[in-house]
């Protein structure tokens, strides 16, 4: 279990990555005079948070897949930690107070890159702190109120939201019954020796606000590495951003948070913006398929 405790004494901030919770049990009274906490309490409470779930309106929202990989917490609205789940973790203080715990995840898919993800509203309840016992939590979280799905395909209608570009003869058609995450159908790309180059994207172009977070949210099973970007659309052209590559999944779905905002406010000029996926089929493989699901564009 990784922790990453981040505090501040007397103006200065402290950041201080813990593997073990007693060395970091130890180390509070080294960092943080008595005067910080409301008495001279030297023995914590402790909370533990085993997962943090998530609830949709599906009509609306889709799906409620995740990979809520850490919690952020706050107590009385100061920040305690951010922590790898399951984690366990001292607080402290005593008695009634209010705990605030906001969903944290792996930005692009990358460990160094964890954040508390912008659409999620916090777990927010008072709970009541006693030393050396432990408060358990598994809280589900829901989007924010004003999180807008600018776009969302689940591929369960025949008719589907995203096809190949002109650059692509590859298509994506929908799955049998069968090799699906949720639901009756997933989307497929199936590269050969023949077609062995994939690009698809939305058929309709989105409007975006370059000031605001925008995240493309991504159930994936892959045999191929493949690239997902942006196409920006202006009045006298399109230009083509990759934004990352995703790596094969050896026959595991995964769920993927895509940050699109520094992307998207690199075109000022642009009018409209697409969503890309594609890539080359490997060489020494004679066939290669991709599966995609549960496909949500939001911003807010």
């Amino acid at each position: 279990m990784g922790i990453i405790i981040s505090f501040s004494n007397n103006g200065m901030k402290i950041s201080l990555p813990f593997s073990r919770l007693f060395l970091f049990s130890l180390l509070i009274p080294m960092f943080l005079g008595c005067d910080k906490f409301e008495s001279d309490q030297t023995i914590p409470a402790y909370i533990h948070i085993d997962s943090i779930f998530l609830t949709t309106d599906h009509s609306t929202q889709g799906t409620a897949s995740y990979n809520i990989t850490d919690a952020w917490v706050y107590v009385d609205g100061t920040f305690i930690g951010a922590f790898e789940l399951p984690a366990t973790f001292p607080v402290l203080k005593e008695g009634t107070h209010e705990l605030s715990i906001y969903a944290g995840v792996k930005k692009n898919g990358i460990g160094a890159t964890r954040t508390a993800y912008p659409f999620f509203k916090p777990f927010t309840k008072d709970v009541v702190l006693i030393p050396d016992s432990i408060l358990s939590f598994s809280p589900s979280v829901r989007y924010y109120d004003n999180t807008e799905f600018t776009w969302i395909e689940d591929f369960e209608d025949i008719a589907v939201s995203i096809d190949s570009t002109r650059n692509s003869k590859v298509s994506v058609k929908l799955t049998p019954p069968g090799p699906v995450f949720e639901g009756l159908h997933s989307g497929m790309i199936t590269l050969t020796d023949s077609l062995n180059f994939f690009e698809i994207a939305n058929k309709d172009g989105l409007i975006l606000t370059r000031n605001k977070p925008v995240f493309l949210e991504l159930n994936f099973n892959t045999e191929q590495a493949f690239t997902i970007g942006i196409f920006a659309q202006s009045l006298s052209s399109v230009q083509q951003h990759p934004v990352m590559v995703v790596n094969k999944t050896n026959g595991v779905w995964k769920k993927i948070y895509v940050d699109l905002s520094l992307a998207v406010a690199s075109f000022p000029t642009a009018l409209e913006y697409k969503v890309f996926f594609g890539g080359f089929k490997d060489d020494g493989t004679s066939e290669a398929k991709i599966y995609f699901d549960n496909i949500k564009l939001v911003t807010r």
